[in-house]
């Protein structure tokens, strides 16, 4: 209020009479607007007043060279990077003696099953280390972090996907890894400490590697620009779809689908004509492929008998027999090529 007393944008000092008006009675413009532009004011000081944090989760069995994404403080970084590593120095002092090509959280000796070391689990497979640089409190970034890079990991999936769905498929919850790494800035309390906490199931442990090429950096920072170029509603739906296209690859089965269909739902669904909506924005994805109007039918027919009660298995499902002979795939794997689709080219 103080730094603002003379902004004529919120306020008329000629109004102020010291005998009888208060502050407000100088107001610019009705109460609602006044109180929005001052909010605006407050929202902004405090967001200045928030450190940033560096925060670090290693993407096991991908394989990147440094690309900045542009957008909501992510960059993916080669672990031997060290002039990439290097531009972190000032900003996050504990950085400096920390080695990012052996600090990994992934250098474990390698799990077995009865005596059997899975693939997936490998203690030398290369990793790449996905990073968010995030304002906000202590307690709250991490969690703001693993969001946004639940997005950027929707996105990248969804650039794997036409060459790898099969992939998607095999998972093994030996060598995920859940924990990230956080920096604090100068001056906060913790600036010469290296934070290590949980920050969920960001990355599924797949049993081939991937590679990130410039080429998906690319059109993911288009689709960011065209995010952040959208409507209110859009921005909220990509992001709601993205996040469950994410879910989806990390659950099975039954759960896969249902994430899958959410996924659709939010970009495409609207309230009392659901199925109708999603059709004909399958139809409109896949022009040139006479069978997705009989898929729409189906896949929605499939979403409501796991949802009401009509089967708890897509094995279970009374016309899956009938939809492998018709279309000759699988409804979990025509879901999700219509969810991966979707988000990829949502702001095309």
């Amino acid at each position: 209020m103080k730094e603002n007393f003379l902004n004529r944008e919120l306020f008329d000092l000629r109004k102020i009479n010291t005998s009888k008006s208060s502050l407000f009675d100088a107001a610019v413009g009705n109460a609602k607007d006044f109180a929005s532009k001052l909010w605006d004011k407050i929202l902004a000081a405090v967001n200045q007043l928030q450190p940033t944090w560096l925060i670090l989760y290693p993407l096991r069995g991908v394989i990147s060279q440094s690309h900045k994404v542009g957008f909501d403080g992510l960059s993916v970084m080669a672990p031997e990077d060290a002039q990439k590593w290097q531009s972190y120095e000032e900003r996050y002092p504990r950085t400096m003696s920390f080695n990012p090509a052996e600090g990994s959280p992934e250098r474990f000796s390698a799990p077995s099953v009865w005596g059997i070391e899975s693939p997936t689990a490998r203690p030398d497979r290369p990793f790449t280390w996905l990073i968010c640089e995030v304002k906000g409190p202590e307690s709250g970034v991490t969690r703001i972090a693993a969001d946004r890079m639940r997005t950027f990991l929707a996105l990248l999936f969804a650039r794997w996907h036409p060459s790898s769905a099969d992939v998607f498929v095999i998972k093994s919850d030996l060598g995920e890894h859940r924990c990230s790494l956080q920096f604090a800035p100068p001056g906060n309390r913790n600036e010469n400490a290296i934070s290590c906490g949980s920050i969920g199931r960001l990355m599924p442990s797949l049993p081939i590697d991937f590679r990130i090429v410039e080429q998906s950096i690319l059109h993911i920072r288009d689709w960011y620009s065209a995010h952040y170029s959208a409507d209110e509603e859009r921005q909220r739906r990509s992001i709601t779809a993205s996040h469950y296209v994410h879910r989806a690859i990390m659950a099975d089965g039954f759960e896969r689908f249902i994430h899958y269909y959410i996924s659709l739902d939010a970009l495409f669904g609207e309230r009392y004509k659901v199925e109708e909506s999603i059709k004909n924005a399958l139809l409109r994805m896949f022009p040139n492929d006479p069978n997705w109007t009989y898929r729409a039918d189906r896949l929605f027919d499939l979403r409501n008998a796991l949802i009401h009660g009509g089967t708890s298995s897509i094995d279970g499902w009374k016309d899956l027999k009938a939809y492998i002979r018709h279309v000759k795939t699988s409804p979990l794997a025509d879901v999700g090529l219509a969810a991966m689709t979707a988000l990829r080219t949502y702001f095309d």
